[in-house]
């Protein structure tokens, strides 16, 4: 068989096996923005969530969620560095 006809079949086989009604994932279509601020309330439930929960619940690609999942990780990092340092200098300034 020759090589663009069996890439051609196996294309149809994936897209038969990732439709939705075989358990595939149905992804939307989100500004960054948009898939940013529904990935933050799904954290509100305080649950421990894995990329593929994300991508399972919410319908965004995987890529975007590891994106969007790092940048809040390093946001929440540096808040917590500022309030760290915040409460360093009051408790210097508390002591003298």
């Amino acid at each position: 068989m020759p090589l663009e006809r069996r890439l051609a079949s196996l294309l149809r086989k994936v897209d038969r096996l990732s439709a939705p009604q075989n358990g595939g994932i149905e992804l939307r279509r989100l500004t960054k923005d948009q898939a940013r601020a529904e990935i933050i309330d799904l954290f509100q439930s305080g649950e421990t969530l894995y990329y593929s929960d994300i991508v399972q619940r919410l319908g965004i690609d995987i890529e975007d969620v590891i994106e969007i999942c790092r940048e809040l990780e390093t946001e929440d990092r540096n808040a917590w560095r500022r309030c760290e340092t915040k409460v360093t200098a009051w408790r210097a300034n508390e002591c003298t």
